[in-house]
């Protein structure tokens, strides 16, 4: 199975802008970024097994997303007193071969927006491109892969216990389910240890 897998490639491009989130406190400006339209990537042009992605050959639209901080910090960055403006994308601003090269992109999906301030800059990473990550938290199986090794892969023996966000019932790929999980299996262990009574079911 772990033969069959392709590590996944996401992205994140940001635009930045030092003027602050000032889509916040104009709706129609809101509604206007909201209407701009990123790419996102469904096919690859890359070949089998490559570990970075090349250029996207089919695509559908996703908007722009604020990732601006909750509250200003000027005392951090003198050159934004009223915080970071930040807008950001999974998806590609353009196609590129790296994802610096498809944080260009801003530019021209944000051109002519009447009242959004010129971009200070931009930024893609991609963690297929780092060099000791090689890949993100999501691999991709070819259809069937997960089905043959559902057996083997759904419960895991002996003294070897996983745990984190993806294996979580309950707020899986974020923060809360990594600690939900941690907890479940990290009393699951305990309990094996003797160092806590078992619940009313079992261990």
């Amino acid at each position: 199975m772990l033969r069959s897998s392709r590590v996944g490639g996401y992205n994140k491009h940001y635009a930045f802008f030092n003027q602050g989130p000032v889509w916040r406190q104009n709706k129609d400006l809101a509604r206007r970024i909201q209407n701009a339209v990123v790419q996102w990537p469904m096919v690859y042009t890359g070949s089998k097994g490559s570990q970075a992605m090349s250029d996207g050959d089919s695509f559908f639209p996703s908007s722009p997303l604020d990732n601006s901080p909750v509250t200003p910090s000027p005392a951090q960055d003198e050159g934004c007193p009223n915080g970071a403006g930040v807008l950001f994308s999974f998806g590609w601003p353009a196609n590129g071969s790296t994802a610096v090269e498809r944080a260009q992109g801003w530019y021209k999906v944000l051109e002519g927006i009447e009242g959004l301030p010129p971009i200070s800059s931009v930024k893609g990473q991609a963690w297929s491109e780092e060099k000791y990550v090689m890949g993100a938290y999501a691999a991709w199986w070819p259809p069937g892969t997960i089905t043959t090794a559902r057996e083997q892969w759904a419960e895991v023996g002996g003294q070897l216990f996983f745990a984190g966000t993806e294996w979580s019932p309950e707020g899986a790929g974020y923060m809360n389910g990594a600690i939900h999980n941690g907890r479940r299996v990290g009393s699951k262990i305990l309990c094996l240890l003797g160092r806590r009574p078992p619940a009313p079911s079992t261990c």
